[in-house]
């Protein structure tokens, strides 16, 4: 959207801070939990951060019924509430209620939509294989609100397809800077790109703006370089927007890039998600089957034929990568298997392993029956936090990697980033070995 004032803003991660009770209860999914008593119990601590001065906090989930009133939390001193709970592995669906207000946690990275514009937080405690509490139609509906950005100081009568743009104190500003040698420069599209609807089809996949990033030395007179392309999913937080991300900041990539004296340069396409992430990076319905998703058609049928048509990229498979986090990481891996012939490097950051299809199979079982994909793999984890960043899965993914396949120093590589977080500030910190590893001219 191009608007000459206002700030940035995503429409689908606006939250609805006055939920109704009776809604929230209606959507409630959880309930009663099946798991037997028999699972191993675990402490976590849950720590709510408030942007006021809140009376009371109360922390509820699926595990307790969405009940509003179920685990009081304590106020502490430096301002935050807190409450220790007792829970057994498996995956849970949590809030935070302030004075009837509801607040998914900010601090937690992993949330799925809760169906009214907000979000529900997943925690997973102990090794993470136990299959999410949410129905099928969490996990496949793909409604969502319009993806778009507000620009401030676009000219009334600018008509061009891209928007040269910077991140100012939050905010998309409007970029008049002449482009340089030594600094490249951040587009955003003016229209909003989608998916066509096919006849007898009903994917509802979100309509979005999305960006780009030219390297430095693209705008060199007379030049006809073609550079590699990276389509990078959660694309809005990819760049140096310090407030992004709640307090994390943002990847840096496009600063990244202006900087480096050893990276090779490439175009970086930052596609954002909408409210309905965890159906559009999902395994789907039937993850074995390896069909493609409405995510996976919008990034090949759509972006990719735009992008190469705009600008000079190299187009070939050997030149074209996916790479993304967490969820983001998921969706890059299976990108890599529906189009081997498309995208031939991928990069998967503290993918989420744990998440499953809707019959309850994940990405290692992927791997077991199809074996080696035909595309170079990067992947990465931390060790930190009450789920280690998904380490122990991650190991166990990689372990099955090698064995069908993959090889160190040639197609493959594992790095664990011990002590990291699962968070941007973490992937911003080694998003140069990603970088390095699909940047490296070794062919398959």
């Amino acid at each position: 959207m191009i608007e000459g004032f206002g700030t940035i803003y995503l429409r689908y991660m606006r939250l609805n801070l006055t939920l109704v009770l009776l809604l929230t209860l209606v959507w409630a999914v959880g309930g009663a939990r099946t798991e037997t008593s028999s699972k191993k119990a675990m402490k976590h601590r849950f720590v709510f951060y408030p942007k006021d001065n809140p009376t009371t906090v109360v922390l509820t989930g699926d595990h307790w019924g969405w009940n509003p009133a179920a685990v009081p939390m304590t106020r502490q001193s430096d301002g935050t509430f807190t409450v220790e709970v007792e829970l057994e592995e498996g995956a849970y669906l949590y809030k935070f209620v302030a004075d009837g207000k509801w607040y998914h946690d900010e601090k937690n990275p992993n949330r799925v939509s809760d169906g009214f514009g907000g979000f529900n937080s997943i925690l997973v405690i102990g090794s993470g294989k136990s299959k999410l509490p949410l129905r099928r139609s969490t996990l496949l509906n793909l409604a969502a609100a319009p993806v778009e950005f507000r620009v401030r100081g676009v000219p009334s009568d600018f008509k061009q397809s891209w928007i040269p743009v910077r991140f100012e104190e939050g905010r998309l500003v409007y970029d008049d800077r002449e482009p340089t040698a030594t600094h490249g420069r951040l587009l955003l599209s003016a229209e909003m790109l989608s998916l066509p609807q096919e006849k007898g089809t009903s994917h509802s996949l979100a309509p979005r703006q999305i960006f780009v990033y030219l390297p430095k030395g693209y705008f060199t007179p007379g030049s006809k370089h073609r550079y590699p392309v990276i389509y990078l999913h959660d694309g809005q937080n990819v760049w140096d927007d310090e407030r992004c991300c709640f307090g994390h900041g943002g990847w840096h990539l496009n600063t990244l890039l202006d900087s480096t004296t050893t990276l090779q340069q490439a175009i970086l396409v930052g596609i954002p998600n909408s409210s309905a992430r965890l159906a559009e990076y999902g395994l789907g319905a039937d993850v074995l089957r390896l069909r493609p998703s409405p995510y996976h058609r919008f990034l090949r049928e759509v972006v990719k034929p735009r992008i190469d048509q705009d600008f000079r990229t190299r187009r070939d498979r050997k030149h074209t990568a996916v790479m993304g986090s967490s969820m983001g990481g998921i969706v890059s891996i299976t990108t890599g298997y529906v189009y081997p012939d498309t995208f031939g490097v991928v990069a998967a950051l503290s993918p989420a392993f744990q998440v499953p299809d809707a019959q309850g199979r994940t990405l290692l079982d992927v791997v077991k029956k199809h074996g080696r994909g035909r595309f170079r793999l990067y992947v990465d984890n931390g060790t930190a936090g009450e789920t280690q960043d998904g380490a122990p899965l991650t190991r166990e993914f990689v372990n099955l990697a090698r064995q069908k396949g993959w090889k160190d120093g040639v197609d493959f590589e594992h790095f664990e980033d011990v002590g990291a977080a699962h968070n941007e500030r973490a992937w911003r910190m080694r998003a140069w070995r990603p970088l390095k590893f699909i940047l490296e001219s070794r062919s398959r």
